[in-house]
């Protein structure tokens, strides 16, 4: 929930069970990760943030969810935060099973409103927990249809505090 109002944050992929507390978020440079990332002093251990290629980009040219939280992960972020083109994340990020095997990241998608809120805040807290998934069938970094996901992302600004999750 932010300000009473249901939010939607999506889980893509990463660790199973991750809690970051600490400093706000700090946008990527570039903001969407199309190279290697420059503000690697700011991003190390805290919440990166990237933007979602937009669909002009033409699809040889956009950058997969994997390249971008594997950007992340190699500039020392703690977790990556995807900012989707529209208001609410329309899915959650995905990539193949051999693309995120070594990630140590978990992967979230916002939309753009709540990215403002989450670059914003002095603190935040993130915590991902998946539930459901046999890591004797598939690697346990990897959310499917069969699992079921607890996120929750919190923030402080000033006298401001505002939270949002998910349950799916």
């Amino acid at each position: 929930l932010v300000d009473g109002a249901a939010i939607d944050a999506k889980f893509g992929f990463g660790p199973v069970d991750a809690v970051y507390d600490g400093p706000g978020a700090v946008m990527a440079e570039p903001s969407r990760a199309e190279a290697t990332l420059t503000n690697v002093d700011q991003l190390r251990g805290r919440l990166a943030l990237v933007y979602r290629d937009p669909r002009s980009v033409p699809k040889p040219n956009r950058i997969s969810f994997a390249a971008k939280a594997k950007r992340a992960e190699e500039a020392g972020a703690a977790a990556l935060i995807i900012i989707d083109n529209s208001e609410e994340p329309s899915i959650a990020p995905s990539a193949h099973g051999h693309e995120v095997t070594e990630l140590r990241i978990p992967v979230i998608m916002v939309g753009r409103a709540d990215a403002d809120r989450i670059s914003q805040a002095a603190t935040v807290h993130l915590s991902v927990t998946v539930h459901g998934i046999d890591a004797e069938k598939k690697p346990p970094m990897l959310s499917d249809g069969s699992s079921t996901t607890n996120l929750e992302l919190r923030g402080q600004s000033g006298n401001r505090a505002w939270a949002m999750g998910s349950a799916a």
